[in-house]
């Protein structure tokens, strides 16, 4: 559980930041947008003091967060998050990976709805 990785890894270790980006996913899916953009948050700030702050699971924590912030209406924060996650998965994933253009295409469609 989270709760043990916090305890016996430390919030601060990538696979407990990767873990609060996981359980953000499934929580922004069950509609607990409070909680989501906290561990969304807590994925992010992770990533970015970690030794590897630009690598495809920080990119995936930006797009979490601006799925998050796209939900509750904070169209501006959500797009700039999402302009960061697209920088962050062209440099990280080799051109014409399909990743690359779903991203893309999802990040267009964040806050025009």
């Amino acid at each position: 559980s989270l709760e043990i990785r916090e305890r016996t890894l430390g919030g601060n270790h990538q696979l407990t930041i990767h873990m609060y980006g996981r359980l953000a996913l499934v929580l922004l899916q069950e509609g607990a947008l409070e909680e989501a953009e906290d561990l969304a948050r807590r994925s992010v700030a992770g990533w970015l003091i970690s030794e590897t702050p630009r690598t495809y699971k920080s990119g995936r924590a930006h797009r979490v967060l601006a799925l998050v912030l796209d939900r509750k209406g904070r169209k501006g924060e959500a797009q700039e998050l999402m302009k960061e996650a697209v920088s962050i998965y062209e440099e990280t994933l080799v051109p014409g990976d399909p990743r690359l253009e779903s991203i893309r295409r999802e990040a267009e469609g964040i806050g025009t709805q």
